[in-house]
């Protein structure tokens, strides 16, 4: 079961209100609180992180190389956010010399070895560089005290329609023992210590 991460003291004159507490532990798949909750699902249709729980999708594609590998993608998936993910590096100083790439939405530039190396979804970095990285039926999460500390996630499913806040989403997608904060504009959410 997730926690009790009630909130709703309030909008604030400056774009931010509605406190709730971090999850409690024991949060619902696709929901994780650490790791070792997550696998890396790899076949010819995608490389995601997945919550060991869920049942795979049937993927019909046929192909030589399992996307994971095509992509050389971290082999250990993380648990960021609440959310399994692969783990790309999206945030690293870039130093080699090739330009940025310009991603479709809901993707941004994979960084390895501090260079480019194409485009991979916003929802599977560790973390990414802000919330224009996420798309509008996503949640942004703000954690401050982590370098990097931005991460796109899924609005969860109890929440009114495609717009995510403490009062929904903060026991899941903050730690335990976290503040979540509601800040402007709507779907952007902070975790503070």
């Amino acid at each position: 079961q997730g926690g009790d991460g009630q909130g709703g003291l309030g909008q604030g004159g400056d774009g931010q209100g509605g406190l709730g507490q971090g999850g409690t532990g024991d949060k619902p798949p696709p929901w994780c609180d650490d790791a070792s909750e997550c696998q890396l699902h790899s076949d010819c249709c995608e490389c995601v992180g997945e919550h060991v729980d869920l049942p795979e999708d049937e993927c019909l594609a046929n192909c030589f190389v399992p996307m994971c590998e095509g992509l050389q993608a971290p082999m250990n998936p993380l648990c960021e956010a609440g959310r399994c993910v692969v783990g790309y590096d999206c945030t690293t100083t870039v130093i080699c010399l090739l330009p940025e790439p310009v991603c479709p939405a809901g993707q941004v530039p994979r960084i390895k070895d501090n260079c480019y190396q194409g485009c991979v979804p916003a929802d599977q970095c560790q973390y990414v560089r802000n919330c224009d990285a996420c798309t509008s039926d996503q949640l942004c999460v703000r954690e401050p005290d982590k370098v990097g500390g931005y991460h796109c996630v899924p609005v969860p499913d109890g929440c009114s329609g495609a717009v995510g806040d403490c009062a929904c989403a903060g026991d899941l997608a903050c730690d335990p023992g976290e503040t979540c904060v509601d800040v402007g504009p709507q779907n952007q959410i902070r975790c503070d210590p």
